[in-house]
């Protein structure tokens, strides 16, 4: 699993943009799809003013200058249950699927 936060500045410090997992075993492309450019533009649409990714759309992008990343492994097992805690822990903004309050722990 993986935290994306933004680096520290004078008068701020870091803050937590997205947490991830991987329990595929798949930590390296499931990371760096979050600092990869991509295009868009094709197939994908806008409906009453929203944007409707395509199938392929990696969500969330970064720039790799402006952002840290930490990660834990864990077992797939675990995965889940670290990654709810940190999205508890630390309200990610990025992070919108699932209701972590109720979750059990």
């Amino acid at each position: 699993m993986y935290a994306i936060r933004t680096k520290p500045g004078i008068f701020f410090g870091p803050k937590v943009l997205y947490v991830g997992e991987s329990h595929t075993g798949n930590l390296y492309q499931t990371l760096t799809r979050h600092f990869q450019r991509w295009n868009r533009g094709k197939d994908a649409k806008w409906y009453a003013g929203h944007f409707e990714p395509k199938q392929t759309d990696p969500g969330h992008t970064y720039d790799r200058g402006g952002v840290e990343v930490t990660f834990k492994v864990a077992t797939p097992a675990r995965a889940l249950l670290h990654q709810t805690a940190w999205i508890r822990r630390f309200r990610p903004r990025d992070n919108h699927a699932g209701n972590y309050e109720d979750a059990p722990f």
